[in-house]
């Protein structure tokens, strides 16, 4: 194995970083959770199939269609449960307990088992899930099953780096340093290791170390894109490529949070685990471990060469096909609240709540989901008292536009609230 650690850990103090440092992996958490999930369906004590309610007291998940998210639903990202994080910097406040962050967020849209809508919310609820069926904290389970297992004592989570952190630095792109900070979805992003250990982890998967539980997460695969426009799967925890020959079959996740931007790639045909961990948000780290995955396996970087990933494309006439003027309403713990949607293709669009008016940019249809976003402030308690953008991402579903619409703040610098809250959206014509 090489391992090998660039620049600054902490760049004030002029601490160097080594391969003993740690870093925060935000969404490379993801598949930790996984694990543990599969351990539990191993051991016979959860099921895909079963509702995630069935395991959680106290959480109830509002559905459209009125049929439960199961555990299969939530692992690969198929519950239609939307996007959903926070983050918490020192000196903000403690997050409200997940029990009471699901009352709010944690709600199926007509999505549901229809395709992939990647969200922290589903592996927030599998935490709690291993939690309740284990009978102890989460990250206790974690170590109990992977990290002793393998003497792994970096893996830490964020918890136990606030408000003192110790490990590497997370600075913004511009290089301002980030405070401590908390999320509100334990089992989503808040583990914190060395990358050595990272791929360790991933090597134990690749050798079969972890036994039953590394063969689960890849047996079960959903498509990340309905029209096939994406080759890639997602397991229970896993991003999967496939492609011909068998020898390019990989597997992995990414991650980014503030300050972090992790990569852990595997390829059983040629035997390789990459891992690199960068602490500051952005490409770096996944430039740095595509760069390393190809020099190591020249078959692969052809592949990826001659399979570039390609996003759905723009569907101008299901876009013409939404145009005029459509009404309905945002619900949220505070009420509801009354929108307006006009929707004219061939000049502007516009996103109306309460007094507030906005043009809609970036409106498109893919996968026949239309999204935009406009300059207006959701009058929710989570969001109201921050400088926000609205997202939209709605679905047309028997003549009725289903889907949600969201408070985005990733504005200014940390001491800025960070978040993307996403509230239940209908909408009819006028």
């Amino acid at each position: 194995m090489w391992v090998e650690a660039f620049g600054w850990a902490d760049r004030d103090r002029r601490l160097p970083a080594h391969a003993t440092t740690p870093y925060a992996i935000a969404s490379a958490s993801k598949p930790f959770t996984g694990m543990a999930v599969a351990k539990l369906i191993a051991d016979g004590r959860v099921s895909l199939e079963q509702p995630i309610e069935r395991y959680i007291e106290g959480v109830t998940i509002r559905a459209r269609g009125g049929f439960p998210v199961t555990v299969r639903q939530a692992l690969q990202h198929q519950s239609g449960i939307p996007r959903h994080w926070r983050n918490f910097f020192a000196g903000q406040g403690r997050p409200p307990t997940f029990r009471n962050v699901a009352r709010e967020h944690a709600f199926a849209t007509a999505a549901q088992g229809k395709r992939y809508v990647y969200s922290n919310m589903n592996y927030g609820l599998l935490a709690a899930v291993v939690e309740t069926v284990a009978g102890r904290p989460f990250h206790q389970f974690l170590n109990e099953i992977i990290f002793q297992p393998l003497a792994i004592t970096t893996a830490k989570p964020l918890e136990a780096h606030f408000p003192n952190w110790h490990a590497a630095v997370p600075y913004e792109e511009d290089g301002t340093p980030i405070p401590p900070y908390l999320v509100d979805e334990t089992g989503a992003r808040d583990l914190v290791m060395t990358a050595f250990d990272l791929a360790r982890v991933g090597l134990a998967n690749l050798n079969g170390r972890l036994g039953q539980v590394s063969q689960l997460m890849l047996r079960h695969r959903a498509p990340l894109s309905p029209s096939g426009a994406s080759k890639a799967s997602y397991g229970l925890g896993w991003v999967v490529e496939e492609d011909s020959p068998a020898a390019l079959f990989s597997y992995g996740h990414t991650g980014e949070g503030p300050g972090a931007a992790a990569s852990l790639t595997i390829v059983p045909g040629e035997e390789l685990v990459v891992a690199t961990i960068a602490n500051q948000q952005g490409a770096p780290a996944y430039m740095l471990n595509e760069m390393i995955v190809d020099a190591m396996s020249p078959q692969f970087a052809a592949r990826r060469k001659a399979h570039p990933f390609v996003s759905a494309p723009a569907d101008e006439e299901a876009l013409q096909s939404l145009a005029g003027r459509w009404e309905g309403r945002v619900e949220s713990s505070s009420g509801v609240h009354l929108v307006w949607i006009e929707i004219d293709p061939s000049t502007r669009s516009a996103l109306s709540i309460g007094q507030q008016k906005s043009p809609i940019t970036h409106l498109v249809v893919r996968d026949g989901v239309l999204t935009g976003r406009a300059e207006v402030t959701l009058p929710v308690p989570d969001a109201r008292s921050w400088p926000h953008q609205s997202r939209l991402s709605v679905e047309l579903r028997a003549n009725e536009l289903d889907g949600t619409i969201a408070a985005y703040a990733n504005r200014g610098k940390v001491a800025h609230d960070q978040f993307w809250l996403s509230y239940p959206l209908r909408l009819h014509r006028a």
